[in-house]
């Protein structure tokens, strides 16, 4: 009986340790309610920072416990930073291994159209860790844009519309890289010999195509509005293309383009 008694009571030790042991490293310790939440470490970050963010975000409902697993599992000082998926479900062992390893989710950046540069840069500050003036900068450098044989007016050419997946604080220089392969890949040899065949080259190409698009909406018509900037190009005339009179104004929402607009001084006025 004695060891029968000795045998139940080692048994539920057992169960207990399997199951506190469970429940601080595997069971789900995670607030949202089946969606997956972000939870952002900017560069540089304290671990008392560290802290206060995933107090600050509510997203952990144990924290008191995830805290001893990091310190147990040798998370501070080692914290990565970057934007963090944190899924239903997810116990400390998993999170405190995502912090330490930097399995950070990557941002979908969408481009689509941009009127002007700062307005570009200003979509990655919001979607990206840093600032636009840094974007700016990287994207601007004339190394950077030497290599790509553009100059810096030539620049928007390199913004191809498409989804990019760019990690949250990557350096902005690593994003222009970015934009730079997008670039090449898209004028591949086909549409470098299409361009070459009507005697323009690829930032003309660009640059008329943006007129052409800020012209009009309607797809139809297109064709036979960058028909006539074209000849236009050819016989060495002036575009007389009144979105370049806005760009260079810089007011978009002009109805109308007066003498006072087409007076201005800027390579932009055409």
């Amino acid at each position: 009986m004695k060891n029968k008694n000795l045998i139940y009571l080692i048994g539920s030790l057992l169960v207990l340790v399997v199951g506190y042991l469970y429940w601080f490293l595997l069971a789900g310790n995670v607030t949202s309610n089946n969606k997956t939440t972000f939870v952002y470490i900017p560069s540089g970050c304290t671990d008392e920072q560290f802290k206060q963010i995933i107090q600050d975000s509510s997203v952990i409902q144990r924290t008191s416990s995830f805290f001893s697993l990091a310190n147990k599992m040798g998370l501070w000082g080692h914290v990565k930073a970057g934007r963090y998926g944190i899924e239903p479900g997810m116990g400390n062992y998993h999170l405190v291994k995502m912090f330490r390893s930097g399995q950070q989710t990557p941002v979908r950046v969408v481009v689509n159209k941009f009127r002007t540069p700062g307005a570009f840069f200003q979509k990655l500050n919001q979607s990206l860790e840093a600032d636009s003036m840094a974007f700016a900068q990287a994207f601007m450098d004339s190394l950077f844009l030497n290599d790509l044989k553009l100059n810096h007016y030539q620049m928007p050419s390199i913004i191809i519309p498409a989804t990019y997946e760019v990690w949250w604080n990557a350096r902005p220089e690593q994003v222009a890289q970015k934009f730079a392969t997008a670039y090449r890949s898209f004028w591949h040899e086909g549409r470098r010999n299409a361009a070459a065949a009507i005697g323009i080259s690829i930032p003309e190409v660009v640059t008329i195509a943006s007129i052409v698009e800020e012209e009009t909406n309607q797809n139809d018509e297109k064709e036979d509005v960058a028909s006539v900037y074209l000849n236009r190009w050819r016989k060495g005339m002036k575009l007389d293309a009144d979105p370049t009179v806005k760009f260079a104004v810089g007011d978009f929402s002009l109805k109308r383009i007066l003498n006072v607009h087409t007076a201005i001084e800027s390579p932009y006025n055409t």
